[in-house]
């Protein structure tokens, strides 16, 4: 009697821990695997695959590794879906175990057992205050805070200007003192009442000056 066999399963995709990582030609091969490695997606893929086994079972850190990397360029291109849905279900899970615990300490503080009492309720106090924070980051993610910076122009050495209030630095100082003494000079060279003093220059053209004069003198004499 012959036995007719049952026709074989479509295979299944493999699922596996092990992450590939595409390497062209030319490329250092270690090199490659160490920016994988080293980058946003591969570690963090293989730490949720190994968290969330228990849950979701055994996903391929391939498949991991690639709705990261689109939940990533999503947000790049400013599509903030993904972050406000992470956090509003966060803040939702956070507040139902903050209801357990609590649940958990009414039980115990009702059958005199205090000690198991008070550590539920801090840590029943502790998931509110994590669903808190957790609303708190949702609600900036949503409405960035407006920061109103003032006027500040900051240049070489201990000067500041705040909104039209300028402090005065040790360089103009300096420079408003030399202003003043050069002006006070010259005033005092413009002056008509003083004596004029010999300039000890060129004593060949000073020569030169007093001998034309002679000359001319002599000139005028004789055409008398």
């Amino acid at each position: 009697m012959s036995q007719t066999k049952s026709p074989p399963k479509p295979s299944e995709p493999v699922k596996t821990d092990t992450l590939t990582i595409g390497v062209r030609e030319g490329d250092d091969v270690d090199l490659r695997s160490a920016e994988v490695l080293s980058g946003p997606f591969a570690t963090n893929a293989m730490a949720l695959n190994r968290f969330a086994r228990g849950t979701t079972g055994d996903v391929s850190l391939d498949k991991l590794v690639e709705a990261m990397t689109a939940n990533a360029d999503r947000v790049k291109k400013g599509d903030m879906r993904d972050v406000e849905a992470i956090l509003v279900s966060q803040a939702t899970v956070l507040n139902g175990l903050f209801a357990d615990l609590l649940r958990r300490s009414s039980i115990n503080f009702g059958g005199s057992y205090f000690d198991a009492g008070e550590r539920y309720l801090k840590l029943a106090f502790k998931a509110q205050n994590q669903a808190r924070m957790t609303l708190e980051t949702l609600s900036t993610v949503k409405n960035p805070p407006v920061i109103y910076a003032k006027q500040a122009n900051i240049a070489n050495g201990p000067q500041q200007v705040n909104n039209g209030t300028k402090l005065t630095t040790r360089a103009e100082v300096n420079e408003s003192r030399s202003n003043k003494q050069l002006e006070a000079c010259n005033e005092k060279a413009m002056d008509s009442g003083a004596a004029e003093s010999t300039v000890a220059g060129n004593s060949a053209m000073a020569t030169l000056g007093i001998s034309d004069r002679a000359k001319n003198a002599r000139g005028k004499g004789s055409r008398r």
